[in-house]
């Protein structure tokens, strides 16, 4: 049929019949070919009834390659199928030639080329190049002018099947397509090579930008850090180690940042309270500062009050909502004190009992939870530090070394100002008690000294001194006449008209004064006021007979305090005069004995009332 037929086209030029004497008959496929002479043995092969392969050579053409196969001699005595294979099938290839991309094949028998892909000049040299006996594959070259040839070749066995000699097949391709690709490649491999390394160049600088911008970071972040710059901070969103790294930075920035600042507050704190000896300044600076360092809502410290028992003030203050502080006098048991002494800083919760005394006043501020820490002088609690807040709140063990801190720096601040109280008292208690001694020499001038310093520290304040020169007015006062020790009683308590020369021993009481008070370092400040306080305005007082503005504004002041009080008490000599005289004579001597502002000072307060009747009462 037509498949059959066509599968054999695919593989033979013609099929036909032929005797077992080589005798041909008409062709089955294809058309009419010559029938190879055969030999011999070959027909004894197919009288025998075996089949072989024969191959005819032709001196200018390939060779021509039979298959010969007897048909069943019970059949078809006596007949045979021979066909002639097509050449191209034998190989397994097409019968296009693809040029010099093509991989030449080539078949050789005995020397003889029996089919070949290659020109037939080519064909003629690669046999001239087989080796003799090529048992196992081999490759040689060979060249065709000035094309040279790579080529392989190995044996192929027919004997055993086909009865026919041993081909061999060899495979050629020229050197030129076979090193094109290495050709190809070596250009190809420059490009990709040249690609690579500039891309490599590329991502290594780009990565490189990218480590150097947070190296650049952080290696700015040090330097500030390095120069005192705690708050410098490096921002780096990496994702990588760089990232790590700065939020590594960050954090111990922030660490130091936080230590120097806690640091420098307390060295505030402690030049603040350790550099004053005032208990209210102590106690400000405490309650305005504390909350840096110790989080709170609301601080507060109880200060005892040593002349009464029991007796304490409370300042508190509101830090949340920034409120004033808030002062008030209260009474603590004697049970909560012992328990203070006992416990030492602690934590009170203010729904687990009931609140001691000294927490009133700060849990009225809404707090819930309590860090108390007392202060223990000589045994006794002298101070209450508390820490409110509104919700439960655990300090760190940083936070309370810092409060421990805190209050050894209270305990020393207050300790240093309850001494200095203490001296100031017994200075005080001295300069009065030497007042009294002058004084006490004369029934007349009983308690003048302590009326003249009261008198004068009101009208220093009228006239707006400051507290430092209060304090001078009020020592000052205290101690104008103590140079009237040595001035003879009969003189002082003299009923008539002073002598001349009583006079002049009068005069020297100021010099006198300066020279008791001369030795005491602390009372040199007060000197000038004692020797001055009988100058006049018109420069016609003693002892220096100054004027103005020569003599010193608390010269001025107790010259007409002095003055005052000599004038509306009683005198060995005379009666006091009433208080409306006494203001006439002062504005009829202001700008000539007394300084006009000294005197309208005393006029305002003698308006008011407030010194006058007193001085008034002691006539």
């Amino acid at each position: 049929d037509e498949i059959w037929h066509e599968s054999l086209l695919q593989r033979y030029e013609s099929v036909s019949l032929v005797s077992d004497r080589g005798e041909p008959s008409r062709p089955l496929v294809g058309e009419r070919r010559a029938v190879p002479e055969f030999s011999e043995d070959q027909k004894e092969l197919l009288r025998s009834g075996h089949g072989f392969i024969h191959s005819a050579h032709n001196q200018h053409e390939s060779s021509s390659v039979f298959v010969v196969k007897p048909l069943d001699q019970r059949i078809m005595p006596g007949l045979a199928l021979i066909g002639e294979i097509k050449p191209a099938y034998i190989i397994n290839i097409r019968e296009e030639f693809f040029g010099d991309l093509e991989v030449g094949r080539t078949i050789v028998e005995n020397g003889r080329v029996v089919y070949s892909t290659l020109p037939q000049a080519y064909s003629s040299v690669i046999v001239s190049q087989i080796p003799s006996r090529a048992i196992i594959s081999k490759s040689f070259s060979w060249g065709y002018g000035d094309r040279e040839f790579l080529s392989s070749c190995a044996p192929v066995y027919l004997r055993n099947i086909f009865e026919a000699p041993t081909w061999t097949l060899v495979l050629s391709e020229s050197r030129r397509n076979i090193q094109a690709p290495i050709s190809a490649f070596k250009y190809t491999f420059v490009l990709v090579f040249l690609t690579a390394f500039f891309a490599v160049i590329l991502l290594s600088m780009n990565q490189i930008r990218k480590n150097l911008v947070p190296l650049h970071r952080l290696k700015q972040a040090t330097s500030n850090l390095a120069g005192g710059d705690l708050s410098s901070r490096v921002a780096v969103d990496s994702g990588d180690e760089f990232q790590d790294l700065a939020e590594s930075f960050n954090a111990m920035a922030a660490t130091l940042d936080s230590q120097f600042k806690t640091l420098g507050t307390m060295a505030d704190i402690d030049r603040a309270i350790l550099s004053v000896i005032d208990t209210e300044n102590i106690v400000d600076t405490f309650i305005e500062r504390v909350s840096e360092i110790l989080p709170c809502d609301s601080v507060g410290i109880c200060l005892s009050e040593r002349a009464r028992d029991n007796s304490w003030h409370s300042y508190t203050r509101d830090i949340i909502h920034r409120g004033n502080k808030i002062v008030r006098s209260m009474h603590i048991p004697k049970e909560e004190l012992s328990h203070l002494r006992s416990q030492r800083e602690h934590m009170i919760k203010g729904s687990e009992q009931r609140i001691p005394a000294y927490l009133e006043d700060i849990s009225n501020q809404g707090m819930f939870h309590y860090y108390v820490m007392p202060i223990l002088l000589a045994n006794r609690v002298s101070a209450i530090i508390i820490l409110a807040n509104r919700h439960e709140r655990k300090y760190s063990r940083k936070e309370i070394e810092l409060s421990r801190q805190i209050v050894d720096r209270m305990a020393v601040a207050l300790s240093n100002a309850s001494l200095f109280d203490d001296l100031n008292r017994l200075n005080m208690g001295t300069l009065t008690a030497l007042a009294r001694v002058v004084d006490a020499k004369s029934p007349w001038t009983a308690g003048h000294s302590e009326r003249v310093a009261d008198l004068a520290v009101r009208i220093g304040e009228v006239m707006g001194l400051s507290s430092q020169e209060l304090e001078m007015l009020n020592k000052a006062g205290l101690l104008h006449d103590i140079g009237k020790i040595s001035t003879p009683r009969s003189i002082l308590d003299k009923k008539g008209r002073l002598t001349g020369e009583e006079y002049l021993i009068i005069k020297e009481h100021p010099e006198q004064g300066v020279r008791i008070l001369e030795p005491i370092a602390p009372y040199r400040d007060l000197l000038p006021i004692v020797l001055q306080h009988h100058e006049r305005y018109d420069g016609k007082g003693y002892p220096d007979g100054i004027s103005g503005n020569e003599i010193s504004i608390c010269g001025r002041i107790l010259g007409v305090a002095d003055a005052f009080d000599a004038m509306i008490s009683d005198r060995p000599y005379r009666s006091g005069m009433s208080l409306r005289r006494v203001l006439e004579e002062m504005k009829n001597e202001a700008g000539r004995q007394f300084d006009p502002e000294v005197v309208d000072a005393l006029v305002k307060i003698s308006d008011e009332q407030a010194v006058v009747e007193e001085c008034a009462c002691m006539r």
